[in-house]
């Protein structure tokens, strides 16, 4: 889903009169729709704050675990030997990543993180680890293109509109906002139960660094 598809979906839930027929292929006509709409000064307040809101759904949704999975291969060599044994700095192994879920070389690694998030292990072979992670949400600001595609699968991106319309609404209705904000983390819920069941289907993107 483009950035400019997530904003229109939002306001037309938070706005039920804005009747909006759009075609998510074609990225002139979402950029001619976003112009339009801010050409709505009924509609200033409510496109000023859908940039903050959707951040905000990003960062819960990073906590819930529900970001994109993603593996690399980390050569054994990037691993530096210290007094208990090997340090990894989140940097090598990838500029987008939230939280590391697996390290295995043919069997699971056990690490932890010192002070400065730095993994740690203490038992390694000398071959390459393959690591496991969800990634960061790249934030948007309101430079970012309305054509953006957000890296987040689309039935979680189609439950983002109900937090944003909580958010939008708060001042003037409360009561439905916090329907609508309860509403989302119901939907949320669903997706965290059978995160882990058939693993290996989750991992969708690789990198070798070598």
């Amino acid at each position: 889903m483009k950035l400019g598809e997530l904003k229109i979906a939002s306001l037309m839930l938070t706005v039920p009169s804005l009747e909006i027929s759009l075609d998510g292929d074609d990225g002139q006509k979402i950029e001619e729709k976003i112009m339009e709409l801010k050409a709505n000064p009924n509609l200033t307040d409510y496109l000023y704050g859908l940039v903050f809101s959707i951040n905000r759904a990003f960062s819960i949704i990073e906590k819930q675990g529900l970001a994109k999975r993603k593996s690399v291969t980390v050569p054994f060599e990037a691993l530096e030997k210290f007094s208990h044994g090997y340090r990894l700095s989140l940097d090598k192994i990838s500029d987008d990543v939230f939280k590391i879920e697996r390290i295995s070389q043919r069997e699971i690694c056990r690490f932890e993180y010192d002070e400065k998030n730095v993994l740690i292990l203490t038992s390694v072979k000398k071959e390459p680890l393959e690591i496991v992670y969800r990634q960061r949400i790249k934030r948007i600001n309101e430079a970012t293109s309305d054509l953006y595609e957000i890296e987040l699968a689309p039935s979680l991106l189609e439950i983002i509109p109900y937090f944003i319309k909580s958010e939008l609404v708060l001042s003037e209705d409360p009561d439905e906002a916090r329907l609508n904000r309860e509403h989302f983390f119901e939907l949320l819920k669903t997706f965290s139960a059978p995160d882990h069941v058939h693993y290996e289907t989750y991992v969708d993107t690789v990198y070798r660094m070598w």
